[in-house]
């Protein structure tokens, strides 16, 4: 039996000091279990303190009301014994809804994956469209030309030591692409994930069943969202120095996108998502070369690397290998987009 769940916090959802319960994750944002009461299993987590603002519980809530609505597959919501949102910890507060059944996968591991989680992606920013919540956290999602001054000012307090001689090629490299991959900044606005990895899509089998980890989501523009996506499922692991942009996956996703999802697009939208792709793939390098030279931000694999820094050296060249992948696939992205769009 876990004992890292305070009494007080049992208390106050009605649970029992021995309920059976399960620690799930020691992630780096949520300390996550699950628990079975009276037979239903809840999940409880211990929220991060950078995730545990009332605004932020506040947004979690309308996002789950609103897709339970629209009948929408995602946990829903539930409160304290007094009807409070979030349970009073002594250090964060603490958060439980429903556990939703299926399996995640850190990859995709076939086409026809893809395919299904795409259509749910899809599917759930069609359900996000009515929504006229307006989100209290003012947690920018992908800001771009934030993360491009970071960088820059990054670069140039560091341009003279040692760090800077090992990174030179791909630090200019990435100032010089950056700024010509910001997408416009008056796209429509609607309510996306923000983290659409594949881990955060529940699978029983190949079906695509549910969504989580909805933290994260907030206005926003839908093409961050599937730049994030096809980044992250089109790619290979993050570090890997052959990293290579799927195009088979690419295909399955807009296959699976375009029906449930593509309403949302303007053509504008459409022709901007290969772009998409590149701007955040390009972020993301960005955001590994800063954390290169400050070291302090991003976990790392000890078990192959002997330091954080060298293991976002390794993102770094990972991801710019990906963007040189998908810069020599452009042809092929735009013609599929062209084809599905237009059928």
């Amino acid at each position: 039996m876990d004992i890292d769940i305070p009494l007080s916090i049992l208390n106050q959802y009605g649970l029992e000091p021995d309920v059976p319960r399960q620690r799930l994750s020691h992630g780096l944002i949520h300390q996550t279990w699950r628990v079975e009461a009276s037979g239903q299993t809840l999940i409880l987590q211990k929220l991060h303190p950078v995730l545990s603002a009332p605004e932020i519980a506040d947004d979690f809530e309308a996002t789950l009301q609103h897709l339970a609505k629209h009948k929408f597959p995602s946990p829903r919501l539930i409160r304290t014994m007094d009807g409070s949102v979030l349970a009073t910890g002594k250090e964060t507060p603490w958060r439980a809804q429903t556990c939703l059944l299926g399996e995640t996968h850190e990859t995709i591991q076939n086409l026809a994956q893809a395919r299904s989680a795409a259509q749910l992606y899809g599917a759930f920013h069609t359900a996000m469209l009515g929504s006229a919540y307006i989100y209290k956290t003012p947690r920018p999602l992908h800001d771009t030309v934030s993360i491009l001054s970071d960088l820059q000012r990054t670069i140039e307090a560091r341009r003279h030591t040692e760090l800077y001689n090992d990174v030179t090629d791909v630090a200019e490299r990435l100032l010089a692409l950056l700024p010509g991959r910001l997408l416009p900044a008056d796209l429509p606005r609607h309510v996306v994930h923000g983290d659409p990895k594949i881990s955060n899509i529940l699978f029983e089998g190949d079906k695509a069943v549910a969504i989580i980890d909805l933290d994260t989501c907030n206005n926003g523009n839908v093409l961050y969202d599937l730049g994030d996506l096809c980044r992250s499922w089109c790619g290979k692991q993050e570090d890997d120095p052959n990293n290579a942009f799927n195009l088979e996956v690419f295909d399955a996703f807009w296959e699976g996108y375009e029906p449930s999802g593509g309403m949302l697009l303007t053509d504008e939208e459409v022709g901007l998502i290969p772009q998409a792709i590149e701007c955040i793939t390009l972020e993301l390098t960005a955001r590994f070369l800063i954390d290169y030279f400050n070291d302090n931000y991003f976990g790392w694999d000890e078990t192959r690397y002997a330091s954080r820094r060298a293991h976002n050296l390794a993102r770094v060249r990972g991801q710019m290998a990906l963007f040189d992948s998908i810069q020599m696939h452009l042809p092929e992205i735009h013609n599929i987009l062209q084809i599905k769009n237009s059928a």
